[in-house]
């Protein structure tokens, strides 16, 4: 386990921090320490704040050689909001020197607290605690593990699934709510995390013993249980509308470290799922939406995303195979139709010379303003007024990468030199211990995101 806590506190009134500092728990220092004030205080008390609602399985406490400053009584409770506590377990004895572990079923917290019954002989003193997420864990390729797949393309969330041999139902603790954690790599020794989120759906299947998991959404599956109701925003940038909702359904959930602000838009919204007006806002941004393995949620730009690799790819490196054509989904003028009487529409005259005039008609009443219907009108013309590209890539190995990283690919054989394609879906699958990464990529070209962007430029006077 690793120090995951935050925030650390203690009090009853008067409030009273002790000559230890309460951070003192949470250093990953085990000659540091926090005690109450005085230090055998009755019902004195400490918690930790874990930074938002955790699956957990186990927490260990680590106490001195000096057996005088060892409680022979104390309870750990948990809460979700640090008022209402919920107890745990009770340790009824010495815990002994050293780190003290307790384990039991998954329960769902933020905050976990000790509560000290009986102080040890002249006080209580605590040097750390830490505590244990309770995913099912599948760190690396073993025999149980009968073929795995982790998929997250543009425009969708993050997925796994997995076939583990099953024999004698040993995944029998397996129970909702439950998350899941995939650790994989070529070697054993150097593993990568390459998935978290919650498990959708468990099958046991006979003969043979087999568990199939699968986790269709990742963490982002959870933002569909609440419903936003009667909610109205006005002149609000699409950015803001998510803080203000994750602020309102997730707080301590959810972060939104990544969730840029966006160009302005009013909104009402109805017994509506959080997740589907993320998406909502998302589509009518042209952004990113999802959410990474930390729970924390991506809202952005194409461009902004794009910063985090760029990756050459030879002929002569290894690669399975390699596909590159040209698809004719050429559209080269788009209405849009809004609510009411709301409309406009984007075309390209050199497409229509080029390709024959191609006309496709959208509607969505969610847009209620005729600016932004000529801005998602213009932003589909140039989007689709080119033949599209198509480019494609299966590497015989764990290639560690992510959507929107940036890749350069030369092979003459079909004809790519040097270009720099931008990736817009990945899989890493392991089939019979051969595990492999199947890349489908895009020429590095404007995105509807960065045509949008330009575009709200221009609306706003700025070059």
């Amino acid at each position: 386990m690793t120090v995951h806590g935050q925030t650390m506190q203690r009090g009853i009134p008067p409030f009273k921090y002790g000559w230890g500092i309460s951070d003192n728990v949470i250093d990953n220092d085990t000659t540091s320490m926090w005690y109450p004030n005085p230090v055998n205080e009755a019902n004195a008390w400490i918690y930790v704040d874990l930074g938002g609602e955790k699956i957990i399985t186990g927490i260990k406490v680590y106490w001195g050689a000096d057996v005088a400053y060892r409680p022979t009584n104390y309870d750990l409770d948990y809460s979700l909001n640090a008022s209402d506590w919920a107890h745990l377990l009770n340790q009824a004895s010495d815990p002994g020197s050293g780190w003290k572990e307790h384990i039991f079923s998954k329960i769902i917290a933020r905050y976990v607290r000790l509560q000290v019954n009986t102080h040890g002989s002249s006080g209580t003193k605590v040097y750390e605690i830490m505590y244990q997420e309770g995913y099912e864990v599948i760190y690396k390729m073993s025999d149980e593990i009968l073929s795995c797949s982790i998929e997250h393309g543009e425009g969708g969330l993050p997925c796994a699934s997995l076939e583990l041999e099953n024999v004698g139902n040993k995944f029998s603790s397996l129970e909702f709510p439950a998350e899941i954690e995939i650790r994989l790599g070529d070697d054993d020794a150097l593993l990568f995390l390459l998935f978290r989120g919650y498990i959708d759906s468990v099958r046991k299947k006979f003969p043979p013993s087999i568990l199939e998991i699968e986790s269709a959404q990742g963490y982002a599956k959870r933002l569909n249980f609440r419903e936003a109701k009667s909610k109205s925003y006005s002149a609000q940038t699409r950015g803001a509308i998510i803080k203000d909702l994750v602020d309102l359904y997730f707080s301590g959930t959810f972060t939104y470290d990544h969730v840029s602000g966006g160009s302005t838009a009013s909104y009402d919204f109805n017994d509506e799922p959080i997740g589907e007006i993320i998406k909502q806002l998302a589509d009518d941004e042209g952004y990113v939406f999802y959410v990474d393995e930390n729970k924390d949620i991506h809202f952005a730009s194409v461009s902004s995303e794009e910063t985090r690799a760029n990756i050459t790819i030879r002929k002569g490196e290894e690669i399975i195979q390699i596909e590159h054509g040209e698809i004719d989904e050429i559209l080269n003028k788009i209405y849009v139709k809004g609510s009411g009487a709301v409309s406009a529409t984007g075309e390209d005259s050199a497409s229509q010379s080029a390709y024959w005039l191609r006309e496709r008609t959208e509607t969505d009443t969610s847009i209620t303003d005729n600016t932004t219907a000529q801005k998602r009108a213009d932003s589909l013309t140039a989007l689709h007024k080119d033949p599209g590209n198509e480019l494609s890539l299966s590497l015989p190995s764990l290639f560690l990468i992510n959507l929107f990283d940036k890749v350069t690919i030369t092979c003459d054989q079909v004809g790519l030199n040097a270009e720099e394609s931008v990736v817009k879906a990945y899989a890493h699958a392991l089939n019979s211990d051969s595990l492999t990464t199947d890349l489908e990529l895009k020429k590095k070209s404007l995105s509807m995101a960065e045509i949008l962007a330009e575009y709200e430029k221009k609306l706003e006077g700025v070059e």
